[in-house]
């Protein structure tokens, strides 16, 4: 057994029960936790997987032909670096990553790798709805060295967006200096609200170097 499916296999269902109930017998539990266990006992379970070399090596595309620029230009195009074209859908984006059964697309959690390499320490997240077009946000709010930080992800396509709109429900929601940076993917025509595409950008390409 690889340590990748003794992970899924073993570890993930310990952790899952261990965090329901702390004594098991025949696969139910014997009793429930007391109150102190309670408190002492992880609420949720976060589980990151990361991409592989391989993965990265596969989603490497090329359009030229012969060997002059190839390496480069497939480096430039490889579905592995962060695309800001596809920031706009943030929800849709994925990459094609490999199993036993062959290559298959996986969904990326651009909130959550966002927040890991812009170094955000979490405090909580919301989901603000305007009511005016029906498009949902997710509002990261958080710190990073001391300073405040608000995060904001939507879908820019559907429903198309109306940068009007947009700017009157978010200057409704966002307190006039209670934050010291406003990022958003993709543009916004909020004043003071900053596109986090080209952080995000930067972020992965130094990761990746």
């Amino acid at each position: 057994m690889d340590s990748g499916s003794h992970f899924e296999t073993v570890l993930v269902p310990r952790l899952t029960k261990v965090a329901y109930a702390p004594d098991w017998n025949d696969g139910k539990p014997e009793r429930l936790p007391s109150g102190d266990e309670v408190d002492r006992s992880p609420r949720v379970l976060k589980i990151q997987r990361l991409e592989s070399y391989e993965d990265a090596i596969h989603n490497l595309e090329s359009t030229r032909s012969g060997l002059d620029g190839l390496f480069s230009d497939a480096v430039d195009r490889s579905l592995s670096l962060l695309s800001a074209e596809r920031l706009e859908q943030p929800w849709a984006y994925q990459i094609e990553v490999l199993t036993d059964d062959g290559p298959r697309k996986q969904k990326v959690d651009l909130v959550e790798t966002f927040n890991l390499v812009y170094g955000v320490h979490v405090e909580r997240i919301q989901v603000w709805t305007n009511e005016a077009d029906r498009r949902w946000y997710r509002a990261v709010i958080g710190q990073k060295g001391g300073h405040r930080l608000l995060i904001l992800w939507r879908d820019m396509v559907e429903p198309p967006l109306d940068p009007q709109v947009e700017r009157t429900f978010l200057e409704e929601r966002i307190e006039p200096g209670a934050y010291d940076e406003v990022l958003i993917n993709g543009d916004s025509a909020v004043p003071g609200v900053t596109s986090l595409d080209p952080i995000f950008k930067r972020l992965i390409e130094e990761e990746d170097g």
